[in-house]
């Protein structure tokens, strides 16, 4: 079920070393995840994971082509931009997520947090 291949993430993530191999199986079977609310929680749990550091710009892509809620797209990019080191990378990721959604009260969230986000830097 989709929760519990969530559950494995969350509970896995910590002990991953991630190589091109590893990220590109894991988003592979991410995508598989047809809950928008266990696909959030499961991305979630990547993204603040220093192991994926470096990937987080394509998290979020996936995030954006497989999450159909804007509510829960909006939650994992606002908990992505207020925990994380914000490359231009992936506040160009998080923008053009934000920018794609139909809600505009989801997209004026995102985007009032990633505008926050650049005036504490």
């Amino acid at each position: 079920s989709d929760h519990e291949l969530k559950k494995l993430y969350v509970e896995q993530v910590q002990k991953l070393k991630v190589s091109q191999h590893v990220l590109e199986a894991l988003l592979m079977s991410l995508s598989t995840i047809q809950s928008d609310h266990e696909m959030q929680k499961a991305l979630s749990a990547l993204l603040s994971s220093a192991n994926f550091k470096t990937h987080k710009p394509e998290l979020i892509k996936l995030a954006t082509q497989n999450i159909q809620s804007d509510h829960e797209l909006s939650q994992l990019l606002i908990a992505t931009i207020n925990t994380s080191d914000f490359s231009p990378e992936l506040q160009s990721a998080i923008q053009s997520a934000a920018l794609n959604m139909q809600s505009e009260h989801e997209k004026g969230l995102s985007l009032i947090n990633i505008r926050r986000c650049r005036r504490i830097e």
